[in-house]
């Protein structure tokens, strides 16, 4: 699994593994893609039912891409509303990439907004 510079897994007190930084980011850094396999939504739910884990929708194309198979370190970015005291989202996936929403200090943990359709909802 490629790493992006700066980025290291290790455990996450929220949850499993999860992406931390060592070194610093600003505002808008790109980490880089969500990569996996790009399907229709139609032939993801044959085949996966209605698991999004792993996966990111792409609600303008109708399409899904899905790293199931391949997981990539975008799949370990923990969940940084649910469950937290406060919000604490520091990364959003927009236009198929991960972005920085503020300057990110080393030792951070990367958190995403996964969403009102996770399986907690």
């Amino acid at each position: 699994m490629f790493l992006p510079d700066g980025l290291i897994l290790k455990e996450s007190p929220i949850e499993g593994q999860g992406v931390f930084t060592i070194k610093e980011f600003p505002e808008s850094y790109c980490f880089g893609p969500f990569i996996g396999i790009e399907m229709p939504i139609k032939e993801f739910h044959k085949a996966y039912g209605m698991n999004y884990i792993y996966c990111y929708r792409l609600c303008r194309t109708n399409k899904i891409i899905s790293a199931k198979h391949d997981r990539n370190f975008i799949t370990y970015i923990n969940d940084g509303i649910h469950g937290q005291a406060v919000n604490k989202v520091n990364v959003v996936l927009k236009k198929r990439a991960l972005y920085a929403l503020r300057p990110i200090a080393p030792n951070e943990e990367l958190l995403v907004d996964y969403g009102k359709l996770y399986h907690w909802q």
